[in-house]
């Protein structure tokens, strides 16, 4: 499959329809980050992967991705070069797991190394059981903060995050 990316009209000059939206996604701004009580610990810490977490992370993608009618395909070569990318570069992702407090992975999340203007994105994320309680605001938590302590020349005076 061939998909150019770009302004739809230019393309359309040359013959070429749009087929898919590009993107898509939800904004939220900080009074919608939901807050833990005071004294309370984090219910789904999320670190850093690391490359032994690769099968847990490819298992639950491919899961994921059976729910859409259109998906890439990404092997472990393709997981372990994720994970390498050199940190310069603009298309990097982290990649986090998503823990009980007892530390047993329940799910990821991928999202760019760097903010896109003022926002925080969400690229993909997957959890092994989706009735972990609490795991979503655990995310949006861990997003928010990940974007508040991005550089300076990165970030803005304000937030927004989005998922997509």
């Amino acid at each position: 499959m061939q998909a150019i990316t770009g302004i739809p009209w230019y393309y359309r000059q040359f013959g070429y329809e749009m087929a898919l939206d590009l993107s898509g996604g939800r904004v939220g701004y900080a009074p919608q980050v939901p807050k833990l009580k005071e004294g309370e610990p984090e219910p789904y810490p999320i670190r850093p992967a690391t490359e032994a977490d690769l099968p847990f992370i490819a298992q639950l993608y491919d899961e994921s991705v059976k729910r859409s009618r259109v998906s890439c395909v990404l092997d472990m070569a393709l997981w372990r070069y994720e994970l390498r990318m050199s940190p310069t570069n603009v298309q990097r992702q982290e990649l986090g797991v998503i823990e009980t407090r007892a530390g047993e992975p329940v799910g990821f999340v991928a999202y760019p190394a760097m903010l896109w203007g003022a926002m925080q994105s969400l690229t993909c994320t997957s959890e092994a059981r989706r009735a972990v309680a609490g795991g979503d605001p655990a995310v949006i938590r861990f997003l928010w903060a990940v974007a508040g302590s991005a550089p300076p020349e990165t970030a803005r005076n304000s937030r927004r995050l989005a998922s997509g």
